[in-house]
């Protein structure tokens, strides 16, 4: 696989695969914008399950082609490299992967869930690239050991496997009173953190920013709640 981006502020990339071996899944089918090859067959869609939770639209190119994918939102694309030294775990944004990459999807622990606004993370292994992207700018946090950072889960794109987290507030008690729960990343490891996220606050509109995972179930679930418990 080659790939080359193609608007300066890379919101496009056009990917070229050469022989009959090579191939990438791409996870947004609908940002596809263009694709080039002598047989329309080497693209298939699919559905997956593994959760048996969701359903997901998935589409597999193999064998020489050229493709163009966009990113949603206008963002910027990014590729990171992937090896057995840094299996990587996504929240979001993923765009595709390469041949020799697993992309296993797995729900949050459950002691999480409530502080979060989607319940699965994409668990990435394997030797090869994958391709997301980051709302505004995308930062880059390298954690020494022991060394630790508060980051809005709205925020967060993804982290190395092995770094650790808990969900908490930070400062006084006035301070963790108006906050929202905060990803409490302990080093060693990398974080990759976006300046916006334009779908996070859009939910968080919907739903109203003051409820938490389980006042939005129970709204959802119990007749008249939504008018008594505002």
């Amino acid at each position: 696989m080659k790939y080359k981006f193609i608007t300066v502020n890379k919101e496009i990339i056009k990917i070229n695969l050469f022989d009959a071996d090579d191939s990438i899944t791409v996870t947004e089918p609908d940002n596809i914008i263009a694709f080039q090859s002598e047989h329309s067959y080497l693209r298939e869609d699919y559905i997956f399950d593994e959760i048996k939770i969701t359903y997901k639209r998935k589409t597999k190119i193999k064998g020489p082609s050229t493709t163009f994918i966009k990113s949603s939102s206008q963002s910027s694309i990014r590729i990171l490299k992937i090896n057995q030294d840094n299996q990587f775990i996504f929240n979001l944004n993923i765009l595709f992967y390469t041949k020799d990459i697993k992309v296993n999807i797995s729900l949050e622990d459950m002691k999480h869930i409530p502080f979060k606004n989607n319940m699965f993370r994409y668990e990435c292994c394997g030797i090869g690239e994958v391709g997301y992207y980051a709302e505004g700018d995308l930062i880059e946090i390298d954690l020494e050991e022991n060394e630790t950072i508060f980051i809005n889960p709205n925020n967060v794109l993804g982290y190395t496997k092995d770094i650790s987290y808990e969900m908490r507030t930070y400062g006084n008690d006035t301070a963790a009173l108006k906050m929202d729960y905060h990803y409490k990343f302990i080093g060693k490891g990398k974080i990759l953190i976006q300046t916006q996220s334009m779908d996070s606050d859009i939910t968080q509109v919907i739903n109203n920013k003051s409820d938490n995972f389980i006042k939005r179930t129970l709204k959802e679930f119990i007749p008249f709640l939504n008018i008594v418990w505002k």
